[in-house]
């Protein structure tokens, strides 16, 4: 029963319309759902007779029939308001969000006080992400397992990343190394110097902010030096393992 009334849901949300508030999406909803047969009641926010508005700590839509059911209604991320409304009405739990595609609680870019927690949305049955064309049902612990994939794949683009900017460093050393011999080789040392003329600008020759870093790098670790040539009288880098004059 829950699995069909899970799926009539899905269906009335199809034709909710994303550009609305949630009362008014509350009160849409309730609407279709009464055509179809269900037995609902719409709790929306009523003014006091002191003039204040309030709304009772209830989800925003109870069903009594086909079968017990709490729907609550909010856009991108569900709020702790909405999910202790959902906790505090009899029936399967399900929290609709009108704005989002597919609900990643791990994406939440609130401020803290605001994101909920795993704790929270454990309470919950079902969470109905309805801002596409077809609505997307998940579940508490479909999301874990989801949320856990995907820092297992960032874990692993961050790596990957991490083994393309080494072989970047690899490359940009070599190159580096292979223009000091060749500048070497015609008495014309290249570099860092920023006054240096293009041909011999080591910056210039390699554009790239790691340029200055690994030369540094290579000149500490002995692959490089900063030498005179005999010849030209040039100042500039000398790659050591070759020799030369």
């Amino acid at each position: 029963m829950v699995d069909e009334m899970l799926a009539q849901l899905r269906e009335e949300l199809r034709f909710l319309g994303r550009g609305r508030s949630a009362s008014r999406a509350a009160w849409q909803l309730a609407k279709r759902l009464r055509e179809v047969g269900w037995t609902v009641k719409l709790n929306k926010v009523e003014r006091q007779i002191d003039g204040s508005y309030f709304r009772a700590m209830r989800a925003a839509i109870e069903v009594s029939y086909p079968r017990l059911m709490a729907i609550e209604i909010g856009k991108s991320h569900p709020g702790h308001k909405q999910i202790e409304r959902l906790v505090k009405t009899p029936g399967v739990k399900v929290m609709v969000l009108m704005w989002s595609r597919c609900y990643e609680p791990w994406t939440d870019s609130r401020i803290e006080i605001n994101r909920v927690q795993w704790r929270e949305l454990d309470q919950l049955d079902y969470i109905l992400a309805s801002g596409g064309r077809d609505p997307v049902q998940h579940t508490p612990a479909e999301l874990r397992l989801a949320e856990a994939e995907a820092r297992h794949l960032a874990a692993e683009r961050e790596r990957q990343a991490e083994l393309d900017r080494e072989r970047g460093r690899v490359e940009l050393a070599s190159k580096i190394m292979e223009l000091a011999r060749q500048g070497w080789a015609a008495w014309q040392p290249v570099g860092l110097d920023g006054r240096l003329p293009p041909p011999r600008n080591l910056v210039q020759l390699l554009p790239g902010r790691d340029t200055k870093q690994i030369t540094k790098q290579l000149i500490e670790c002995g692959e490089l030096e900063i030498k005179r040539h005999p010849c030209s009288r040039l100042i500039g880098l000398h790659p050591r393992q070759d020799g030369g004059p």
